[in-house]
């Protein structure tokens, strides 16, 4: 009951913690069932390619978008 209260006080939004920086949580479960804080970090790397991945490939329509409005 106390963690559910803790957790309410942190979250008023429901967005997660701090409000959507999952990074150490994910960090935290995986450390503690891998039992190593470096293969916990290594776990964040996959989001991070596929976050750059995406954010390359809306460079080009980013690009794109701009030059046919500034047409």
């Amino acid at each position: 009951m106390g963690l559910q209260r803790h957790r309410r006080r942190l979250d008023p939004d429901g967005r997660g913690p701090g409000g959507g920086a999952l990074g150490s949580l994910v960090v935290g479960i995986a450390s503690g069932r891998l039992g190593s804080l470096l293969a916990g970090m290594y776990v964040l790397v996959i989001p991070m390619v596929a976050g750059g991945l995406l954010t390359l490939r809306a460079r080009a329509s980013f690009e794109r978008d701009a030059h046919k409005v500034m047409e």
